[in-house]
This record gives structure tokens, C-alpha cells and sequence, in this order.
């Protein structure tokens, strides 16, 4: 990732695994399968069905600050 797609205080947490409404991650052998995506900053996204749909939640998530 490039220095221009950082943003202070805001990272993906374990790239794009599950977690559910409380932040607590899902599983711990998979980041696919269903469940919200985390950030540092705390903010959890909704449900979604894969690693890559999460990824891209947090992308457009930075992109909004």
C-alpha cells in the first residue's frame, strides 16, 4: 500500500476477517465467510459475505474522512 492510501488512526484490522456486531472476530482461521469489517478507529462496517467486499468497505471508508 502506498503512503498516499494511508490514513492516521485508520487500518483494516486482520485483513478484512469477520467480526460480529460487538467487534469480536468470527473465526481465527479464515478472514473469509460472513460478518463486518473492523477498523482501528473502531468503526464496523455491515454484514458482508467476503474478505475482498470488506477490503473494499475500508478502502471507501478512508476515502470518506
Amino acid at each position: 500500500m502506498s503512503d498516499s492510501n494511508r490514513v492516521s488512526g485508520h487500518t483494516l484490522r486482520c485483513e478484512g476477517a469477520a467480526f460480529d456486531e460487538k467487534g469480536r472476530r468470527i473465526s481465527w482461521r479464515t478472514t473469509g465467510g460472513e460478518g463486518r469489517a473492523k477498523c482501528s478507529c473502531g468503526e464496523l462496517s455491515h454484514v458482508m459475505f467476503s474478505a475482498n467486499r470488506r477490503k473494499q468497505w475500508h478502502r471507501d471508508h478512508k476515502a470518506s474522512l
